[in-house]
């Protein structure tokens, strides 16, 4: 429940921070598209996997739970890169 806390933090204050202190989209790099990017692998991940274990298939939920695990990963490796 934590971490879908957290995940709903970072979807609200990503965007806000990027308008706020950026003015926009136009001047970040290549590295902020790839942490977009990861964030969205994230988000279907974490779906996937809560519809996995609703049907009982703990396996591959549990495949997606470590996809979402390494899109965090390097969610943060793109984030430190992207605001360097």
């Amino acid at each position: 429940m934590i971490s879908r806390i957290a995940f709903g933090v970072l979807i609200i204050t990503g965007p806000l921070m990027v308008w706020l202190g950026y003015g926009g989209v136009a001047g970040l790099n290549a590295w902020f598209w790839v942490k977009m990017a990861l964030v969205v692998v994230m988000a279907i991940s974490i779906g996937a996997n809560d519809a996995l274990r609703r049907r009982g298939n703990a396996a591959a939920a549990g495949v997606a739970a470590n996809i979402s695990r390494a899109a965090l990963v390097c969610i943060v490796i793109a984030a430190v890169l992207a605001f360097n």
